[in-house]
């Protein structure tokens, strides 16, 4: 991958940790094509819409073939793939309806699915990485990078406008937090050098953690311009369950092929799994306790291993004493507090209806 950053810490901000300045987490350009071989894979995928529509889903994608995944060799190759895969599984899975959903993945699904999870040492299933992270493209190539002229490149099961407006949304709460992220690695790179950090720089970061805090709560606030409450509960939110919801929760699955590893209970996506919120927990030393923290460590499973690493990275090199009698400080702990409370709002308003 090519990035515009010519810049020796940004390039190397990059190799270490896989994130960028101008986008974050994000995939800077997600792959849109593998070999050949694959191409039954994205036609699939494009056709899922109209298959659940119609009722024929799982009768489709019980058609496809078994493909090796020896041949792809790129983190951006199995990001796709993983993308791909999890399309496909999902609506396999739950393309009837929580009523209908089956606790059996068939071999030409699972087999792939499973080796190109372990390459990226995560469960495989739909995450945060995969529907959110790799999953952009504008709309138009010259045009701004904005929700409106972004589109999925899968996990798209319907017609659903709201169902886009979710994921091309939390897309640009991702780019929302990237500055904030790009100014903490700055400092703990100074401590991991040993470098003297002055108050002013501190306090700098600080005041970027709130504005990107800020453009990401403005950026939630526009959930309800196109997704209904009762649209994300009842349409959007099922294909983001794991093997532990819904009809399958107490059965799992099982993928064929595979059926040595017993039935699978993984989670499914979720926005704790965006490696932002983590890494401001780690650099302002905010503890969670209880459930709570272990729910929290059990989601950074499901991230992509190079932001698992950044986590504990700044986890070691945050200069936390130095920051805690700052003004600055107690405000920002204050704006990460608001944020929560704003999403638990927003993830929860479809409930009851």
């Amino acid at each position: 991958m090519r990035l515009k950053e010519t810049n020796k810490f940004d390039v190397d901000l990059f190799e270490r940790f896989r994130i960028t300045k101008e986008f974050g987490f994000l995939e800077v350009s997600p792959l849109q094509k593998l070999s050949p071989e694959f191409q039954p894979w994205i036609d699939a995928c494009a056709k899922i819409p109209e298959w659940i529509k119609n009722g024929t889903i799982r009768e489709n994608l019980h058609e496809l073939p078994e493909i090796s995944t020896d041949s792809l060799k790129s983190h951006e190759e199995f990001r796709f793939a993983h993308l791909l895969l999890c399309t496909m599984e999902t609506a396999f899975v739950w393309g009837f309806g929580e009523e209908r959903a089956t606790s059996i993945l068939p071999r030409q699904l699972a087999v792939p699915l499973y080796e190109v999870s372990k390459r990226l040492d995560v469960p495989p299933v739909v995450a945060h990485l995969t529907g959110c992270l790799a999953n952009w493209r504008k709309i138009d190539g010259n045009g701004p990078w904005e929700p409106e002229n972004l589109e999925l490149i899968a996990f798209n099961f319907s017609e659903l406008r709201g169902e886009h407006w979710f994921f091309v949304l939390t897309a640009q709460i991702e780019k929302d937090f990237a500055a904030a992220i790009h100014k903490i690695a700055e400092i703990c790179l100074k401590v991991e050098k040993l470098e003297v950090i002055n108050e002013e720089e501190l306090v700098s970061t600080l005041r970027q953690m709130r504005i990107s805090i800020r453009e990401a709560t403005n950026t939630l606030k526009r959930m309800p311009e196109h997704l209904k409450p009762s649209d994300f509960f009842y349409k959007v939110r099922p294909f983001l369950w794991g093997y532990n919801e819904g009809s399958i929760k107490e059965t799992g699955i099982i993928f064929e092929g595979l059926e040595h590893l017993g039935a699978l209970k993984c989670n499914g996506g979720s926005a704790a799994q965006s490696s932002a919120m983590h890494i401001f927990d780690e650099f302002l030393g905010i503890e969670h306790q209880g459930k709570s923290k272990e729910f929290l460590l059990e989601q950074r499973l499901s991230m992509p291993v190079p932001h698992r690493n950044l986590i504990k990275w700044v986890s070691e090199f945050t200069p936390l004493k130095q920051m805690k009698h700052l003004d600055e400080y107690r405000e920002v702990i204050e704006t990460v507090k608001n944020f929560r409370s704003g999403h638990i709002r927003t993830v929860s308003w479809g409930e009851g209806l």
